[in-house]
């Protein structure tokens, strides 16, 4: 066991308490951190955990919400990359490709009509099918 004035550590150091950083670690056999817990980075909280190789596997907290490269946000669950999204604000599922939308599921628009609809790169149509009518190519 270790202990300084700011500081408390298992004697291998694989679990510390650490106050004058406002945080609690957890560390694998070979010293990697693998969990974290209170101050994530300079101002924000919460906690995070990693794999053997350093890769992401959760955060929860200020610093955003993500679980096994799935961001949660208030109404919105979406891949690390965002271009596969559950929104439950606009009642749709979204798959986007760059920055356009290819497939958009549940509500198509503004004007309350629901289907799904798909479109090439260039965002051009290539089908619709539901309340906002029904076309394929053309």
């Amino acid at each position: 066991m270790n202990i300084g004035k700011t500081f408390i550590s298992s004697s291998g150091g694989n679990v510390s308490m650490d106050a004058g950083n406002s945080r609690f670690l957890i560390k694998d056999g070979n010293g990697k951190e693998r969990v974290r817990m209170g101050l994530l980075n300079a101002n924000q909280y919460g906690i995070s955990g990693s794999d053997a190789g350093g890769n992401l596997l959760f955060k929860l907290g200020e610093a955003g919400n993500e679980i096994a490269g799935w961001a949660i946000t208030p109404g919105v669950i979406s891949s690390s990359d965002g271009n596969v999204q559950v929104d439950s604000g606009n009642s749709r599922f979204l798959i986007k490709s760059g920055s356009g939308e290819r497939v958009r599921m549940g509500l198509l628009n503004n004007k309350s009509q629901y289907g799904i609809s798909g479109s090439d790169a260039n965002g051009n149509l290539l089908f619709k099918l539901g309340d906002a009518g029904n076309e394929i190519a053309g």
